[in-house]
């Protein structure tokens, strides 16, 4: 976490306490953006806590063109134990993980793609298409 939320040039943090909302903001020039805007600002990372639950909610954006796709890591605040106060929430995480990177590269929801159904099959002629 202190790597993703070390300062760096060009970006801007915004914290709002009504909503428990820390958003970090990037100003670097995208990709496909127009001339006349060019220093778009681009969302980096969302952090929010919902304290009915004690979740906190992570979301990592990743550019691709002039969209930003996020990828949300969620995590469960446990006061009660001494050591180690913060847990990452493993279920749906690799689904979770999944469903960004099939965005990322092919511009569509991985749940509405034939690889997510568990009964798909997966041939040598599927796995050649997708990684070769």
């Amino acid at each position: 976490m202190r790597s993703i939320l070390r300062p760096r040039p060009g970006q801007r943090a915004v914290f709002v306490a009504a909503t428990r909302t820390l958003s970090i903001y990037d100003s670097k020039v995208m990709r496909g953006a127009c001339v006349a805007d060019k220093k778009t600002e681009a969302p980096a990372v969302d952090i929010f806590f919902t304290p009915e639950t004690k979740t906190i909610t992570v979301n990592l954006h990743e550019r691709k063109g002039s969209a930003a796709i996020a990828l949300p890591l969620l995590f469960r605040l446990q006061p009660q134990q001494g050591y180690a106060l913060i847990h990452e929430l493993m279920d749906g995480r690799n689904r979770r993980i999944k469903s960004f990177y099939w965005r990322l590269w092919f511009d569509e929801d991985f749940e509405s793609s034939a690889l997510s159904d568990p009964s798909f099959p997966i041939n040598k002629g599927v796995f050649f298409f997708f990684f070769f």
